[in-house]
């Protein structure tokens, strides 16, 4: 009996796992469209993002609560200390630096003239890769297929999956394209 509920504890905690792209077919195979499927997927996307970041602001409270001027803690406004947090730390450690820039986060004056001492080229890198008939131009965090904007469907830890239209392009983070059509891999492309 515990071999049992030992084996089915891993495949049910598992049968909850899809991709972006499973959620999309599933919802497409039910007479849905296209857009409509896709609208949902972001939709499920940005409350879970939306979650994390409250999550993390609560915890980011937790730890450094805000004081008033009259020297009173207060833990109901996580935002405020990090407004505070950000404005009073004219200099930060450089990988604070690089998170703050990529989560387009508004910098001081003091962490501006922070950037060249870091090393952090804050320009967007642009990028066109070709190859079996469509073009795909990297630009900063945007990726257009064909001069059409892609959307960003799967984040992971070496490599983000764009699409648009027929197509899926995964970007590694080794730099390496490669391009899928119809979810069937056609290719790198160069």
């Amino acid at each position: 009996m515990n071999k049992k509920l030992f084996l089915l504890v891993p495949v049910a905690f598992l049968a909850g796992c899809t991709s972006a792209a499973q959620r999309m077919n599933d919802c497409e195979a039910q007479g849905i469209s296209r857009d409509a499927c896709y609208v949902a997927e972001q939709n499920r996307q940005n409350g879970i993002n939306a979650q994390a970041q409250a999550q993390a602001m609560r915890n980011a409270q937790a730890l450094y609560p805000v004081e008033s001027a009259a020297g009173y803690k207060h833990h109901h406004d996580s935002t405020q200390f990090a407004q505070a947090a950000h404005k009073n730390r004219d200099t930060i450690s450089c990988d604070d630096l690089r998170r703050f820039i990529d989560a387009g986060i508004a910098l001081t004056p003091g962490q501006q003239k922070q950037i060249p001492n870091c090393h952090i080229n804050t320009a967007p890198a642009t990028r066109t890769v070709k190859g079996y008939g469509v073009t795909v131009r990297i630009d900063g965090q945007q990726v257009y297929i064909d001069d059409k904007p892609a959307a960003r469907d799967e984040h992971g830890e070496t490599s983000d999956v764009y699409s648009q239209g027929f197509y899926q392009v995964v970007l590694y983070k080794s730099g390496k394209v490669a391009l899928l059509k119809n979810r069937v891999v056609q290719g790198y492309l160069h």
